[in-house]
């Protein structure tokens, strides 16, 4: 409803952790909408997703995350949806950028866009110890670039941008949408 409500007044963009599994109900919607799905990827690695981006129950052993990430992909992909990942790049996974990235192109993504973390209450504690700053963001997308630029499409924030009116849809694993 919330997606027929914005249809063809803003652009509209939903951001998901991508584990959700609403994507696939809601495909031919988004398509016809226009939506662009961002898919917030912090690395194809389940114990790195399990410990940044925790489900709301962790069963014993662990969430496999990356299965669910992947199947969404696909999907995303075989649809035509308009879609890019996104990450945000932290001390912590930087080291997984480069086997994200082959996992992304392996899955037809085309978009690739890595931010920063933005300081919030939510890192305050922390902060210090996950923050790549971003002379070091844009040396490893550079660096990435280098190696995958022909396959993958990859960006990061620069002054430079232009921002437009849009209204973004946050979706959670359980299929809840934030406004």
């Amino acid at each position: 409803d919330i997606i027929k409500l914005f249809s063809g007044k803003v652009s509209l963009i939903l951001n998901t952790n991508g584990t959700t599994q609403l994507l696939g109900r809601i495909v031919p919607l988004l398509k016809e909408a226009g939506v662009l799905v961002r898919l917030t990827v912090d690395a194809m690695n389940n114990d790195l997703l399990n410990q940044v981006r925790p489900p709301i129950s962790m069963p014993s052993g662990g969430f496999d995350q990356v299965s669910i990430l992947r199947q969404n992909i696909k999907l995303l992909v075989e649809s035509d949806v308009n879609m890019m990942v996104h990450t945000v790049v932290t001390q912590q996974s930087k080291g997984y950028l480069e086997e994200t990235a082959k996992e992304l192109i392996s899955l037809g993504v085309k978009r690739w866009h890595m931010y920063c973390v933005d300081p919030c209450w939510k890192c305050k504690d922390i902060f210090d110890d996950i923050y790549v700053d971003k002379p070091e963001l844009r040396t490893i997308c550079e660096d990435l670039k280098v190696k995958y630029g022909d396959k993958l499409h990859i960006t990061y924030p620069s002054s430079s941008l232009k921002n437009r009116a849009c209204a973004i849809l946050l979706v959670d694993s359980t299929g809840r949408f934030f406004v």
